[in-house]
């Protein structure tokens, strides 16, 4: 019984991520501030996740909510694909998106005091990450349920 609220825990926690990773598309990823102000007339300065890498982490997050089901049930295959979607996430936040922070594009080129840092959706798809990672593991760890004889 142990056992079973263990495996609902954790594909609970890799649907979590799916969810994380999604919304993290929509959030602000790097925000541009100049001295203190984030709003500089005629210039962007919050880039978002989809600005970033398009619908990317959004249809591996649903994907990541499918393969938490199959998971849920016992399907190893599901419990490895769960912590791939993991490994993709933390890729794309800390190789695409974390080599990015620093880069304040055409507003740092009129503006000497800009400065970019990390905003919600890169804390969400890198968390969405490390979410997944750990449960596909624990499930993976833990095995399917048990048939009885």
């Amino acid at each position: 019984m142990r056992a079973a609220a263990v495996r609902a825990a954790l594909a609970l926690l890799g649907a979590a991520g799916g969810v994380m990773l999604i919304a993290s598309t929509f959030a602000t990823v790097i925000q541009i501030k100049v001295l203190t102000v984030t709003r500089v007339s005629g210039q962007d300065t919050a880039i978002s996740g989809s600005d970033l890498h398009g619908p990317a982490l959004a249809i591996l997050g649903a994907f990541a909510l499918v393969v938490a089901a199959a998971a849920l049930r016992g399907a190893r295959t599901a419990m490895l694909a769960l912590a791939l979607c993991g490994v993709a996430a933390v890729a794309v936040a800390g190789l695409r998106d974390g080599s990015r922070l620093g880069d304040t594009g055409a507003v740092g080129r009129q503006y000497a005091d800009a400065t970019a840092d990390a905003a919600t959706g890169f804390y969400l798809e890198t968390l969405a990450g490390v979410l997944l990672i750990a449960a596909g593991g624990g499930l993976l760890l833990i095995g399917g349920p048990r048939r009885r004889s």
